[in-house]
């Protein structure tokens, strides 16, 4: 007996749909939604971030609640309905994106609650979550730190983000040593990404405008009340896990 809850002629051309899939997602019963060769990258992502992360990842999420920005598909709200998790927000800027997640969620018959809302809209209304997912957004934001003082508020518990990273530079060891200020601590490397049509705020998501150093993102959790207890460096992509801190 199939698990899935849409016929599969039906459920094979709403996927054609909704092309293109930036995630490739298993919905179970042979169903596979292949990511698209238009989107750069692994044809199997986020399945590689998922092996990253694995170890940090709760033994199970039994009756946890589960917060996803930038949740595209909802490969991870899916990942974690799985394994337990209680309740699922997904939130997106992208329209697409979140139908996709909803077709996702109708098939699999686990709820999903998705939303179309920016991580600037994230408040104490929403709840509290005990573990927070934030891939491959904090470079796409013209407020870095503003988005982490949000998701500070609405996460009791674990973090794990995951962004575009600028590779070491020869200036790091430099700046380490002679790079203190009066006011503050030791600099780190930081690009800013100057945009055309930058003041309009319907346009940020589409852009690319601080991409930090994994130096520079670890500090950005801090900044916001989190407690660094893991990371991972690849060739252009970093991933922080921070733990919230109490008080």
């Amino acid at each position: 007996m199939s698990n899935l809850r849409i016929p599969r002629d039906q459920l094979d051309r709403r996927i054609e749909e909704l092309r293109p899939w930036f995630q490739s997602i298993p919905l179970g019963d042979g169903v596979f939604i292949q990511r698209d060769d238009v989107h750069r990258g692994p044809r199997e992502h986020p399945q590689q971030l998922l092996r990253i992360i694995q170890p940090y990842l709760p033994a199970s999420m039994e009756g946890l609640r589960v917060l996803d920005v930038g949740c595209n598909a909802g490969f991870f709200l899916l990942e974690s309905k799985r394994r337990g998790a209680a309740h699922v927000l997904g939130i997106d800027m992208v329209p697409g994106a979140l139908k996709q997640a909803a077709l996702v969620s109708e098939a699999s018959g686990l709820p999903f609650d998705l939303r179309m809302m920016s991580v600037y809209d994230l408040s104490n209304a929403l709840g509290v979550f005990d573990l927070t997912f934030f891939f491959g957004v904090l470079y796409h934001l013209k407020h870095p730190l503003l988005a982490l003082d949000r998701l500070a508020d609405v996460t009791r518990g674990l973090l794990i983000m995951e962004s575009a990273i600028i590779p070491w530079s020869p200036w790091a060891l430099l700046r380490k040593q002679y790079g203190r200020w009066k006011y503050g601590g030791s600099s780190l490397d930081i690009v800013f990404i100057r945009n055309q049509d930058s003041s309009n705020p319907e346009r940020e998501p589409y852009f690319n405008w601080f991409v930090p150093s994994i130096e520079a993102l670890r500090a950005f959790a801090e900044a916001a009340g989190f407690e660094v207890v893991g990371s991972h460096t690849g060739a252009s992509r970093g991933v922080v896990i921070a733990r919230r801190r109490s008080g």
